[in-house]
């Protein structure tokens, strides 16, 4: 607080607020106690895509096998993220393709990516924080790798 806005500043915040809207936390929860913050809570579940899938927002997806459900949810998580990170088209997720698996899979990568870069935003210092040209780069190839 009291400091001058700096694109460094940008970019923590940036990575904090990807890694918000995708568990549907927030950074300041009353879970986050003796040192844990939220970016220690996703880097934690972050050895394993299962473990990310767990602490992603359950708004985001569901256990059930309802195919329009699962499809509007894929839909309404990249449109949060690129809204926000990226100016994004409306496109939708609807395609011919119904393979479940193929769909889970593809949600799982792209959550891995947001996560990476969500994670790669908030480093403790600012020079150690990845660069925005990068940051939006890889989320559009993993919107890419979803929409295909």
């Amino acid at each position: 607080m009291g400091c001058k806005p700096s694109r460094l500043g940008d970019v923590y915040s940036f990575g904090i607020l990807l890694l918000e809207m995708f568990t549907g936390t927030s950074p300041v929860d009353d879970m986050f106690k003796d040192g844990l913050s939220l970016r220690g809570y996703v880097g934690a579940a972050a050895a394993s895509p299962e473990h990310l899938m767990d602490i992603m927002d359950r708004n985001l997806h569901s256990a059930d096998n309802d195919i329009a459900y699962r499809e509007e949810c894929v839909r309404d998580c990249v449109v949060s993220v690129f809204d926000c990170g990226l100016s994004c088209s409306n496109e939708y997720l609807h395609s011919a393709d119904n393979d479940i698996a193929y769909r889970e899979e593809c949600v799982r990568d792209c959550v891995v990516s947001v996560f990476d870069c969500g994670l790669s935003c908030p480093n403790e210092s600012p020079y150690e924080r990845c660069d925005m040209t990068k940051v939006s780069k890889e989320l559009s190839a993993a919107r890419e790798r979803l929409l295909s």
